[in-house]
C-alpha cells in the first residue's frame, strides 16, 4: 500500500513551519541538507499527485518502477532546474523521496535511527534577502 497520507502529512508539517525529522543525506552543510529535502519534499508532493499507480496496492521498484521512473525523473529535472541544485543533491534528494514514497516516513526513519536530523522551512530562507525583517532593519540601520 502507498503512503500518500502519511507523506502528505509530513509535508503539510514542513510547509506549515513545524520541525520534521529526515534521515541526514551527508550535506555538506545546514544549508546544503536543507536544499536536498526542499527539493526531496516537493518531489514527494509531485510523486503523490501524479504517479498512476494505484494508491491501494504495494509500491514496489519491481512492479511500479520502470513506469514511474520516467515521471519521477522528468519532475525531478524540472525541480533541479528551478532551484539550482548541485548533481549530489539531485541525486540524494531522490533516492530520498523514493525511500520515503516506498516506505513511508515513519518507516523509512527507522531504517536508520542514527541518521535521523530535524530540519525546519524557516531555515532555508536567507535572513539578509529583500523583504526579510531582518534585511530590512539592516537596510534601516545603515541608511
Amino acid at each position: 500500500m502507498r503512503h500518500d497520507q502519511e507523506i502528505r502529512d509530513f509535508i503539510a508539517k514542513f510547509d506549515a513551519g513545524e520541525p520534521i525529522r529526515v534521515i541526514e543525506m551527508g550535506g555538506l552543510s545546514d544549508g546544503y541538507e536543507l536544499a536536498i529535502w526542499e527539493m526531496a519534499i516537493r518531489l514527494l508532493e509531485k510523486m503523490c499527485d501524479g504517479l498512476t499507480s494505484d494508491p491501494e496496492t504495494e509500491w514496489t521498484e519491481d512492479t511500479n518502477w520502470p513506469a514511474d521512473k520516467i515521471f519521477i525523473t522528468e519532475a525531478a529535472d524540472q525541480l533541479a532546474n528551478d532551484r539550482g541544485v548541485t548533481g549530489a543533491q539531485y541525486g540524494a534528494a531522490c533516492n530520498a523521496s523514493t525511500v520515503f514514497f516506498r516506505h513511508g516516513v515513519v518507516a523509512a526513519l527507522q531504517m536508520v535511527p542514527d541518521r535521523i536530523i530535524t530540519i525546519q522551512k524557516s531555515q532555508l530562507q536567507n535572513p539578509y534577502t529583500a523583504g526579510c525583517e531582518q534585511h530590512d532593519k539592516w537596510n534601516l540601520d545603515n541608511a
